[in-house]
């Protein structure tokens, strides 16, 4: 359903939890000539420069300043453990920030010529999170983008029920 509206999925949950491997499992499901995906795995040294050359390889050129899917394909980026980027003196995750800018904004800013916007078309977030690592918090500015979805670590009851 997120797929067809184009709204963003994260899952929230601790370690073990099977976050990444429901959106895996998804996404290997996807019809390959409607979708394509890519994951890209976030960590302490994940900056917004690396961030961006990542997205944009994703990305062809369509026409003037409008990039996206040249075969008219969805584009997910999965984002696994989207809050370790290193937290800066100022309280910033600049991953995060450029993050925040796509989705409200649709653009991305050229770095070779700064005055030049790049707006992306066919875009799609899914993302996850171990609430117990990293910054601890996502930047509510980014969240309020998300659908989000919790997804706890079953108790041994849950687990002999599904299980025995």
């Amino acid at each position: 359903m997120h797929l067809k509206r184009r709204k963003p999925v994260l899952f929230v949950g601790g370690a073990g939890t099977g976050k990444t491997q429901v959106i895996k499992d998804y996404l290997a499901t996807t019809k390959p000539e409607q979708v394509a995906y890519r994951t890209i795995n976030f960590s302490s040294f994940t900056d917004a420069a690396s961030l961006q050359r990542d997205i944009e390889s994703m990305l062809d050129k369509k026409s003037g300043k409008t990039y996206g899917s040249a075969m008219n394909k969805t584009l997910i980026a999965f984002i696994d453990d989207l809050n370790m980027p290193f937290v800066e003196q100022y309280g910033t995750q600049t991953p995060i920030q450029l993050l925040r800018q796509i989705l409200d904004y649709g653009s991305i800013f050229n770095r070779e010529q700064l005055e030049e916007r790049k707006f992306i078309q066919d875009l799609l977030f899914f993302s996850c999170l171990n609430h117990k690592s990293g910054s601890f918090t996502v930047d509510l500015r980014l969240q309020r983008n998300f659908t989000t979805i919790t997804m706890y670590t079953p108790t041994d009851d849950i687990i002999k029920r599904i299980f025995g």
